[in-house]
């Protein structure tokens, strides 16, 4: 994390990194009010954190797949919320949700694929209710990305240029 943070400040982007676990709101609030203090304002917000272990879906115990479901999905949420709401109030901004497009399933990792099938599903949902506020919406720009840190690059460039985005394959 801090050698992508150092790269976008060599791009001239304010950038640090403040690692948390963001399945927990009150970590989230924390990590809010760490930015605030820092920058005054977040301006954009990629929401990538997740995790996964393959296995059988019928081996799953509850707490593996809870643990997936919280950071990929909860986490998602609870950082669109704090953030979102920021932006809304203020300047708004650009959140954009990090996911792999799996149309036919993804053997082996059930609960990976299903945590990100509702994080589409909420940005779908917010992009009507967050409206002009927040550049929560459906794409005006699109990109195949095979290459993590080239997606990290191009989507801060989609959003200095105030780029709104749906959706990224391939990552």
């Amino acid at each position: 994390l801090q050698a992508f943070a150092h790269e976008f400040r060599q791009k001239g982007f304010k950038a640090f990194v403040l690692p948390g676990d963001v399945s927990r709101p009150d970590v989230v609030e924390r990590i809010a009010e760490q930015i605030s203090k820092q920058f005054g304002r977040l301006d954009v917000l990629i929401n990538n954190a997740g995790g996964q272990f393959p296995q059988r879906a019928r081996d799953f115990k509850p707490k593996g797949w809870n643990a997936v479901i919280e950071t990929n999905l909860t986490g998602t949420w609870n950082m669109t919320q704090v953030f979102g709401n920021q932006m809304l109030d203020g300047n708004g901004g650009t959140i954009t949700n990090v996911i792999a497009v799996i149309g036919r399933g993804f053997p082996g990792i059930a609960h990976r694929a299903s945590a990100r099938a509702g994080v589409l599903e909420l940005s779908k949902t917010l992009a009507g209710l967050f409206g002009p506020g927040a550049h929560i919406k459906r794409g005006e720009a699109r990109a195949e990305i095979s290459n993590f840190r080239e997606a990290m690059h191009w989507l801060l460039e989609q959003a200095r240029k105030g780029q709104t985005i749906q959706r990224y394959k391939g990552l």
